[in-house]
């Protein structure tokens, strides 16, 4: 567990939290609901939670590199299971090119399930986990 432990560690002491400003973003959520651009086009027309969960964490990947972050791989973690996010486990393309055009990285979407399977592994592997931006 020493090893579990660690990792969470390490996860606590790098998160942070970003909001963008709803008023400021509030209209190009709108679009990405009309034109069913993910994540969110899945949710009622009201309901842009997706949108700005989304641009929140964009922003707070811009604020963990203008803060001197380096990281080679992000990976969301959600239990969301509309296709807007993901699919079969891989990242809806449109949200996967934002994430590479914006900060030339992977992107990845897991699951709470898949987290808690790569700590199990990491448990077992004498190796250090390569960074990520979680």
């Amino acid at each position: 567990m020493p090893k579990v432990s660690a990792t969470l560690k390490s996860l606590s002491e790098r998160a942070t939290l970003s909001y963008v400003p709803r008023d400021m973003f509030q209209t190009c959520a709108e679009i990405r609901q009309n034109t069913k651009t993910p994540p969110g086009f899945k949710d009622p027309a009201t309901n842009m939670g997706d949108a700005f969960v989304w641009f929140d964490f964009l922003a707070g990947l811009d604020e963990a590199r203008a803060n001197g972050a380096k990281f080679s791989r992000v990976i969301f973690v959600t239990n969301e299971k509309k296709k807007d996010w993901c699919t079969g486990g891989i990242a809806h393309p449109i949200l996967y090119a934002e994430v590479q055009s914006l900060f030339k990285v992977k992107f990845e979407i897991w699951d709470l399930d898949r987290l808690a399977a790569k700590i199990g592994e990491e448990m077992k592997e004498p190796d250090e986990p390569e960074q990520a931006a979680i």
